[in-house]
């Protein structure tokens, strides 16, 4: 997931994918990025546990937030 700081200080964060299948929660994944600089772009790339279940949905969720 591209992810984008379009704040003016650096961030680290931690996000939740909710995966969801028919609108029904079948998964969690997470991911971080350290020291995200103002306007710079980065990936964030999200695992889990244990293979990904078939989705039709992902929310994004910001878990934790550093400034």
């Amino acid at each position: 997931m591209e992810t984008t700081n379009q704040d003016g200080t650096p961030h680290t964060f931690t996000v939740q994918g909710l995966l969801l299948r028919g609108g029904k929660l079948v998964g969690v994944a997470t991911g971080a990025l350290e020291d995200l600089a103002p306007d710079e772009t980065r990936t964030v790339i999200l695992t889990a546990p244990e293979a990904l279940p078939e989705r039709d949905e992902i929310l994004v969720v910001v878990e934790t937030l550093r400034k």
